[in-house]
């Protein structure tokens, strides 16, 4: 039905209306009773109930399309002030239709798709494309397993190697175990300091097996003394793994400075080389073949007993490759000759050279000749070359020393302090040797051990 249909029909009702309210009124107009008083009448006249005010009425709502509900008549009243024109009765509203409500969302871990409602969980639902990151999650960080980002939105953490640890854990200051120093609680000394550091060194994990050669062509220039002396710092610093090896391409004179249980020698490690350097070979199979030295905690290994017995290059590698098995840090001494297969072959061979020379002119002419073959060959192991003061009792001049000092750099010179002991020409005790030589040994282990780890770096 069309709205002008409606207002129509509810316009003819409210005429109809209005014309049965104006019949009662005038009926009542000449109603008097017959039987009462005028006293009773006055108190028990009738009153017409209040006018009731008129309201404009409401604006009409839209409003689905209805039928619109029957009107009863009005009962009759009092007399009412008739509106100025007519209006239509309002209509009550309908209902507004009540909707099913809509679906919350329940958070759940991310997903790569959507999370759906299972079938009638929610009535009147339907599937919406909505994605997951419009989802509240305020607890997401502890209620879902972490998803990594997307590559370059997070940086990664450095990454530490745990050599730096360790290296920042060896730098810890050292304290004191005797003495005052230790009854005060005080660091250690400058002396001491300087030692500890030196035996830190002296303790070095090479990459490799390393091999320090000990080499000047003149007799007598202290190369023994300094391969012991060099072989205890390292022995007793690291406990094992060294090993000093007489070199000489004639008869070594090394054995006699040293404690000599058996006369096995080079020789007789060359005849077992092949069982030495199979698989299965022992440490207990070339300890055999060597003399240990417990005052400094390591091996010797004696050079040929008889002459006649040279040292090719090609044994020289086997004895090389034998010792490298079993030693971390070989220490070799050389012969009196630049000119032996063997001797050659250990220089060539070595991470750091050492030239011991007494502060006499035959000393250090003869080993500023071999610097300088060395150097015109272009041998590089001239650039890790360290010269060691090996004077005795009154050997010393003071003036030689000053003169060369500078011909020998950049080539740091150690000095090892005259000792008693040392002179004596026998077994060397590493007890028996003064406080201050036993620490220049330990000074010419770390310089050494420092410049092998340069080597090694390519620095």
């Amino acid at each position: 039905m069309s709205d002008q249909t409606a207002a129509a029909e509810t316009a003819g009702l409210a005429e109809e209306d209005r014309a049965a309210v104006a019949d009662l009124v005038n009926g009542l107009g000449d109603f008097t009773p017959a039987d009462a008083s005028d006293s009773d009448f006055v108190s028990e006249q009738w009153q017409p109930p209040a006018a009731p005010q008129w309201q404009p009425p409401a604006a009409p709502q839209p409003v689905p399309q209805l039928a619109p509900q029957p009107i009863s008549a009005v009962a009759p009243q009092a007399p009412v002030t008739q509106p100025a024109a007519p209006q239509p009765v309002p209509q009550p509203a309908p209902a507004a239709p009540q909707l099913a409500p809509a679906p919350q969302p329940v958070w759940s871990p991310p997903v790569s798709q959507p999370v759906q409602p299972w079938p009638g969980q929610f009535p009147g639902w339907s599937p919406t494309a909505l994605p997951v990151a419009s989802m509240p999650a305020p607890e997401a960080a502890h209620m879902g397993a972490w998803q990594p980002g997307p590559v370059g939105m997070v940086p990664e953490p450095p990454r530490r190697a745990i050599a730096d640890l360790v290296s920042a854990l060896d730098h810890e200051p050292a304290t004191p175990t005797t003495g005052l120093r230790k009854l005060l609680h005080m660091g250690l000394s400058r002396t001491a300091a300087a030692q500890d550091a030196d035996e830190k060194l002296l303790r070095t994990q090479f990459p490799r097996p390393v091999m320090i050669v000990i080499a000047n062509p003149n007799g007598g220039s202290g190369k023994s003394p300094t391969a012991i002396g060099l072989g205890s710092a390292f022995g007793l610093a690291r406990g094992a793994g060294v090993v000093v090896w007489d070199n000489h391409e004639a008869r070594g004179t090394l054995s006699d400075r040293a404690f000599s249980a058996h006369r096995n020698s080079v020789v007789d490690m060359l005849d077992r080389s092949e069982s030495l350097l199979r698989a299965d070979a022992r440490v207990a199979d070339i300890q055999a073949l060597l003399n240990y030295q417990a005052n400094g905690q390591f091996w010797v290994l004696s050079a040929a007993k008889e002459v006649g017995q040279p040292i090719t290059p090609e044994q020289f590698k086997t004895i090389r490759e034998i010792l490298s098995r079993f030693f971390s840090i070989i220490i070799v001494e050389t012969g009196n000759s630049e000119a032996a297969p063997n001797w050659a072959e250990a220089v060539v061979n070595a991470d750091v050279l050492l030239t011991p020379t007494k502060w006499r002119k035959d000393n250090v002419v003869t080993a500023g000749r071999m610097i300088e073959t060395l150097t015109s060959q272009g041998r590089d192991i001239v650039n890790r070359m360290i010269v060691v003061g090996t004077n005795g009792p009154g050997e010393l001049m003071p003036t030689i020393q000053s003169s060369v000092a500078n011909w020998f750099a950049p080539a740091p010179i150690i000095e090892i302090p005259t000792d008693k002991h040392l002179s004596e020409g026998a077994e060397i005790d590493w007890n028996l040797l003064q406080p201050t030589t036993r620490r220049a040994y330990q000074s010419l282990g770390a310089a050494a051990a420092r410049m092998i780890v340069a080597y090694l770096s390519g620095r």
